[in-house]
């Protein structure tokens, strides 16, 4: 929430604020009752209601908001008496398909591991790959991992080296210990890769740095 935002709301009453925005998410204004999820969850203006966060990012994720749906899921997914990866899935997906990086890295993490849904690791490496395009680093590295591990999926060295690059590239100071287990996996790898393949990885790396 901008601080601009917050200003704005100087001097008057929570009755006062509270009235325009019921008024205003009624109205079926998602941004609003996104907003209103947000200071309900992290007790912003209003007093902190986990049960009204939850109700106001439900009635926004069912309106089609992206970041709406993807906070259900983690609700769903992160459940305090008992997780429904299933129903976290679901919204995932809705959220994924509107192009949220999170939420494609979620769901590939969901098929991968197979919750909530049946394991599948080619669409695991799909839904990944459309995280990992708009900058999302966790799911570059999930790519390495998932390619050199060939793990109900053929081996490829090439896609690993080369998303190790691209995730190696942007790293930032105080990863250190990412980096390092990156390199020593890596490493392991390079040893099973003939020339032609590391100059493969390589050239396919620089190609994607530069893309993104």
């Amino acid at each position: 929430m901008s601080d601009d935002f917050e200003e704005s709301l100087k001097g008057h009453t929570y009755t006062e604020f509270h009235q325009v925005f019921e008024h205003l998410s009624k109205q079926g204004n998602e941004t609003i009752q996104a907003t209103l999820a947000v200071m309900y969850a992290g007790g912003i203006i209003v007093p902190k209601d986990e049960k009204e966060a939850a109700r106001w990012w439900w009635i926004a994720a069912s309106q089609g908001d992206a970041t709406a749906q993807f906070n259900l899921g983690l609700l769903y997914e992160n459940g305090k008496r008992t997780s429904d990866f299933a129903e976290a899935s679901v919204w995932y997906r809705l959220s994924a398909e509107q192009g949220n990086a999170e939420a494609q890295y979620k769901l590939g993490l969901m098929y991968e591991q197979g919750w909530g849904v049946e394991k599948d690791k080619t669409e695991a490496v799909r839904q990944y790959r459309r995280a990992a395009e708009q900058g999302h680093n966790v799911a570059k590295i999930s790519l390495t991992l998932l390619y050199s591990e060939g793990k109900e999926m053929p081996i490829n060295f090439v896609q690993a080296y080369m998303w190790y690059l691209v995730a190696k590239s942007n790293l930032h100071e105080g990863n250190n210990k990412i980096r390092e287990d990156l390199e020593q996996g890596v490493n392991d790898i390079l040893k099973k890769m003939t020339p032609d393949q590391i100059s493969e990885g390589q050239e396919l790396a620089h190609d994607w740095i530069k893309k993104i």
